[in-house]
């Protein structure tokens, strides 16, 4: 008889990573996004928390500490407090997205759960396409927008391990998502795609590989007269299926487009927030505040830029001072283990990057799955130093 013994720090391992994989896949499921079934793992993730956060490091202490406090100075205008309600106060926005980050904060075995998040991307970009692909002309452009930003840091944990194991298999599956990714993603997302390409290219390959890279990236601006046929095509294949490719609709039409199009309206959205910034400069409008200056230029609008978005909520001290503060997590976190910056860039590249186009800080739960990574990675700095003490005294 066979006997399978599963341990129960096996069920605890794995429970993590499959709360990622509820709260991104929910999105896409309406079956799935059922409030019993998240209210029980919202028990189960706060009965984790207990038991396996020994200690709060100390840096999530603060982040978590500021965060109230920016709230509560948010609150003091009436506009803020209406929206931080809707779109913050709710258990929605607790769940997906500052539960995942705060359980990410118990993160202290780098290496396995960065082997688990591979297998676990695979399937998820895997299934999201394929739910695309069957999808068709049924699915909302806001779908397929959505479904690009929920990905970009799973694509790339597949494209880090590919550029890590150099297995062809692992190669060519990174290339063909990322293509999809970009064919059907927001072009901020296909944006963001390729500048975390580049990124890993500098980082992870050796020269010959660089300068391979470069030569084909000079061959193809000089072809790119006869890609744009290819690219018609494809465009024109997915036309008659009534799904508009807006990446390759803004690189083939683009000198049909008027500026404000080929932006989506960001540039103009941009100067207004700039404008904003110059009249209160030290104190800023708080958390939610930019919504309320940007309804002169349309309803419900936010800055679409998360640099932007900083200075205009906290003003130029303070908010220049949480700049700094992601300026120092990214060089501290590029300058840590092997193990740990490997689990932490494909999350804080594709939150960083893509912030910069689209999308919110606050309401952005990659964004804060690396800052809760950073958190626990000084936690287990602080518990590596303490041991060192010990056995030395």
């Amino acid at each position: 008889m066979l006997r399978v013994k599963i341990k129960f720090t096996d069920i605890k391992r794995f429970f993590v990573i499959l709360m990622v994989a509820y709260c991104v896949l929910a999105r896409f499921f309406p079956f799935a996004d059922n409030f019993i079934v998240k209210s029980l793992l919202f028990s189960l993730s706060i009965l984790y928390l207990i038991t396996n956060i020994k200690r709060v490091p100390i840096q999530a202490v603060i982040v978590i500490i500021a965060w109230s406090i920016f709230v509560v100075f948010s609150c003091l205008n009436r506009s803020n407090r209406v929206l931080i309600k809707d779109y913050i106060f709710t258990f929605n926005a607790f769940f997906y997205i500052f539960l995942v980050p705060l359980l990410f904060m118990s993160e202290r075995n780098p290496a396995l759960r960065l082997k688990e998040l591979y297998h676990l991307s695979f399937f998820m970009v895997t299934v999201l396409c394929i739910i695309l692909l069957i999808g068709g002309i049924s699915r909302k452009e806001y779908d397929y927008i959505s479904m690009g930003s929920s990905i970009l840091p799973f694509w790339a944990i597949i494209a880090q391990n590919a550029f890590l194991s150099h297995r062809k298999t692992d190669t060519i599956t990174a290339a063909a998502c990322g293509v999809f990714i970009c064919l059907f993603a927001s072009r901020g997302v296909s944006v963001s795609l390729l500048v975390i390409l580049v990124i890993f290219i500098y980082i992870y390959a050796d020269i010959k590989h660089k300068l391979l890279v470069l030569l084909l990236g000079v061959a193809g601006m000089a072809l790119s007269s006869n890609i744009s046929s290819m690219l018609m095509a494809v465009y024109n294949i997915f036309l008659r299926r009534n799904i508009n490719i807006r990446f390759l609709y803004t690189i083939l039409f683009r000198n049909q487009i008027s500026d404000f199009n080929l932006t989506s309206g960001r540039t103009e959205i941009w100067k207004l927030a700039w404008e904003s910034i110059l009249e209160r400069p030290f104190t800023g409008y708080g958390i939610m505040g930019d919504r309320a200056i940007l309804t002169s230029y349309a309803q419900n609008l936010y800055t679409h830029n998360m640099i932007l978005q900083i200075l205009l909520q906290f003003g130029l001290i303070l908010g220049g001072l949480l700049l700094f503060f992601l300026i120092y997590v990214g060089i501290k976190m590029f300058r840590a283990s092997a193990e740990w910056k490997k689990i932490f860039l494909p999350f804080f590249l594709s939150s960083v990057l893509f912030l910069q186009f689209s999308s919110e800080y606050y309401l952005f739960s990659n964004f804060w799955l690396s800052i809760m990574i950073f958190c626990s990675y000084m936690g287990a700095q602080y518990d590596r130093r303490k041991r060192s003490t010990e056995e030395g005294s």
